[in-house]
């Protein structure tokens, strides 16, 4: 029975256990905050490092993407304006007969011209627009965790190169 309660009760606590987070904010530490050599090291591997500007590239793409791809709504909607010369425009002035029992007749001049104004609405860039959004939303947090990656690695290569230096120099 004294088993059957640990058991239980070691689930119930790893269900609440959680990892620690990660402020990646303080992995590569702004220039005001550096408070060790250590970290003074790690903030000018990542200024220098060329990963850092090519995932900070990539992170301006995807912020673009966004949006750009908002703007895909206005697709959906194409005005256009059509102007006809000429006869047969549907403008044409009535001849009046001297007979006042006779319907009047409608004669075109050939001069005469139309103007029409008008919207379209396209069904298919208005359904598709907000799963381009939410996919170069994806995009953008993808690029910003490789951004947290590189400076992890960045950290890392940094940190070990230093401390093994310092082992070295204790020998």
């Amino acid at each position: 029975m004294r088993i059957l309660y640990s058991f239980i009760f070691s689930i119930f606590c790893s269900i609440y256990v959680t990892a620690q987070p990660l402020d990646f904010n303080q992995v590569v530490r702004p220039a005001d905050e550096l408070t060790s050599f250590e970290d003074y090291l790690v903030y000018l591997a990542w200024l220098n490092h060329p990963v850092a500007g090519k995932l900070s590239n990539q992170a301006e793409i995807a912020a673009i993407e966004i949006k750009t791809e908002k703007l895909g709504y206005w697709e959906t909607i194409m005005p256009f304006v059509n102007f006809s010369t000429g006869n047969n425009s549907g403008l044409s002035a009535p001849i009046v007969s001297p007979n006042p029992g006779e319907i009047p007749m409608t004669q075109s001049d050939g001069r005469s011209n139309a103007v029409s104004f008008g919207l379209s609405f396209r069904l298919l860039p208005l359904l598709t627009t907000k799963h381009r959004v939410d996919a170069a939303k994806e995009n953008y947090d993808i690029a910003q965790l490789e951004i947290d990656e590189g400076k992890l690695l960045v950290r890392r290569e940094v940190l070990a190169a230093y401390r093994s230096l310092l082992l070295y120099k204790k020998w």
